[in-house]
């Protein structure tokens, strides 16, 4: 992702009243973690900009809507949660970004990592293999599954080759895999922490984002659900709480069928 994409990402936090944002998540941390839904439906930044229209609707309709116990405050929160939709969707995308650079980084490398591991393996025990406590050590190191085990075999493996240089390099050892296992292996443990730690953040932040996408969804369905009894022999007012992006979805999925 180019950067200049990603300051659009960017939402300006001062823009926001931190008070009520503070309070939205409150009160959206607490929905039960089986009624959190994620937005699969429709893009999130068009579903909390077609909130804000919603609302505009619902205010030039609102005494016909009041009528059936529609408040202001039911109207206000639209804008509100819109707002904190925004903001932590704009955290999610940010920390998609940083886990999949984590992650990229560690695909690139541990490949290349689990194969000097073998090569080691093969090299020390063709040469040394004959020695007891060199044998049980390799028998240890063979063992060992997963990449924490990868990580710690290959230091290992290469403290051997330090200890054992000579006699490595008097059966053919090519001391330029040792070379290359010094060089993968430096950071190779924090790069493995870095992109731990990035997943457990990202799915912490999904979490917070479907939960305020979740909390918002509650505020357009109730709104939707007064406007369209109110106005149900009033198409002309009925599309205006209608969801633009999912007609638009649905007549392209329909037209689609009626081709086959």
């Amino acid at each position: 992702m180019a950067k200049d994409e990603r300051d659009d990402q960017i939402v300006d936090t001062q823009l926001y009243d931190v008070a009520i944002m503070a309070a939205i998540k409150e009160k959206f941390m607490e929905i039960p973690a089986d009624e959190v839904r994620s937005p699969n439906t429709i893009p999130l930044r068009v579903y909390q900009q077609e909130a804000r229209q919603f609302y505009m609707h619902a205010m030039n309709d609102f005494v016909a809507l009041s009528m059936r116990k529609l408040t202001k405050s039911d109207l206000e929160c639209l804008l509100h949660r819109a707002d904190a939709v925004e903001i932590h969707d704009s955290d999610w995308k940010t920390e998609r970004f940083t886990t999949s650079e984590a992650l990229k980084e560690w695909n690139e490398k541990s490949p290349q990592a689990y194969e000097i591991r073998n090569e080691l393996v093969d090299e020390i025990e063709w040469a040394l293999g004959n020695d007891p406590d060199i044998k049980k050590i390799m028998a240890d190191i063979k063992e060992g599954t997963g990449h924490v085990d990868m990580i710690e075999d290959l230091f290992r493996m290469l403290t051997l080759v330090n200890k054992h240089l000579d006699s490595l390099k008097a059966t053919g050892f090519d001391e330029s895999l040792a070379v290359r296992g010094k060089t993968i292996v430096t950071g190779l443990n924090n790069l493995l922490a870095e992109a731990n730690v990035s997943r457990d953040d990202y799915k912490k932040i999904m979490d917070v984002r479907d939960r305020a996408y979740t909390y918002l969804k509650q505020a357009v369905d109730k709104v939707l659900h007064v406007a369209r009894f109110v106005f149900r022999d009033n198409e002309g007012k009925m599309n205006n709480y209608r969801s633009p992006y999912l007609h638009r979805r649905n007549l392209k999925a329909a037209r689609k069928n009626k081709k086959k």
